[in-house]
C-alpha cells in the first residue's frame, strides 16, 4: 500500500471503474461497457489506485466495501 492522497476526490468515472472492479469486470469490460477505450481506464485505475493509496484491485474491493459499510443504513420502512 502507498500512502492515500486525501485531498483529492474521486470523480464520476472513477467511481464506475470502482463499482466495476468491485463486479470483477477487467478492465477490457469496463472499456467496452462504457465505450472508451482501455488504455483510458488503466490510467483513470491508476489514479485511483494512487488517490487511494492502494496496490491491488482485491484491495480496492476491500477499500469500497469499508467505505460502504461506513455509512449508516437508512430505514427503508419495511
Amino acid at each position: 500500500m502507498t500512502t492515500p492522497d486525501e485531498s483529492k476526490e474521486f470523480t464520476e468515472l472513477q467511481f464506475q471503474f470502482i463499482f466495476g472492479a468491485c463486479l470483477g469486470l477487467s478492465n477490457q469490460k469496463i472499456a467496452e461497457q462504457c465505450e472508451i477505450s482501455e488504455e483510458i481506464v488503466a490510467t483513470t485505475m491508476r489514479s485511483v489506485f494512487a488517490k487511494a493509496g492502494l496496490g491491488t484491485r482485491v484491495e480496492l474491493v476491500m477499500f469500497a466495501r469499508a467505505a460502504l459499510n461506513a455509512y449508516p443504513r437508512r430505514n427503508s420502512g419495511r
